[in-house]
């Protein structure tokens, strides 16, 4: 049977203590900042906003900052990274977390204004079930930004750090592998609109949209 899930680091992805790492994971967040600035959400501010894969919780953290009057959910599949997510954002009270299986979202169609899926497609093999889930649970209208990391670009600085030799440079836990071009496909693929897309090295970064 194939898997649908591939368990990630143990180590916190987003705080790598290298100088290099340090200043990538800042333009990640930086990326996440500026994309929250879109016109879009001039036209609509979240009332209800769900993270599917929310590891430590520091995507949600940065989006609570711009949007701190939603209702936020935080999942994953993992409890140990949702005990994670709690430790960080336990004390804010419009933060629900729980376990959720991008596959089989236990929502109702057309319900969320807002989805964030960071770091998460390259690790399942189901993934377009995946994404098909995610449009059936946003809003039309609603926006969903997500990001994968940039093959081969990823696997190249993997092999500069001197990290998987063996695998060529590729994470054992990715099991998908998309160029900013192919990714960009894939959304569009799945009829979501294309309203802005980031390269922060090393990944791809887009905001798009569910058709009203």
């Amino acid at each position: 049977m194939a898997k649908t899930f591939d368990r990630p680091a143990k180590s916190p992805k987003y705080q790598n203590q290298g100088s290099i790492a340090q200043k990538l994971v800042g333009g990640f967040f930086n990326s996440i900042l500026q994309l929250l600035e879109h016109d879009a959400f001039s036209n609509q501010t979240p009332q209800e906003v769900i993270e599917i894969g929310a590891g430590e919780g520091h995507v949600s953290e940065k989006v609570i900052q711009k949007f701190p009057d939603a209702k936020f959910y935080l999942t994953d599949v993992y409890d140990d990274r949702l005990d994670l997510s709690k430790q960080l954002l336990s004390e804010k009270p419009n933060v629900k977390f729980q376990f959720e299986d991008i596959t089989d979202i236990k929502f109702n169609d057309n319900h969320f204004d807002l989805i964030i899926c960071c770091e998460v497609l390259e690790h399942i093999d189901k993934y377009q079930k995946g994404l098909e889930e995610i449009y059936r649970v946003l809003k039309p209208g609603g926006l969903f930004l997500t990001s994968v990391p940039r093959e081969p670009l990823w696997r190249a600085l993997n092999m500069v750090r001197l990290k998987y030799l063996k695998a060529f440079g590729n994470t054992p836990t990715h099991v998908n592998h998309w160029s900013s071009r192919g990714f960009r496909t894939l959304i569009k693929k799945n009829n979501f609109v294309v309203l802005k897309e980031n390269r922060p090295l090393p990944w791809t970064m887009i905001l798009c949209q569910k058709p009203s």
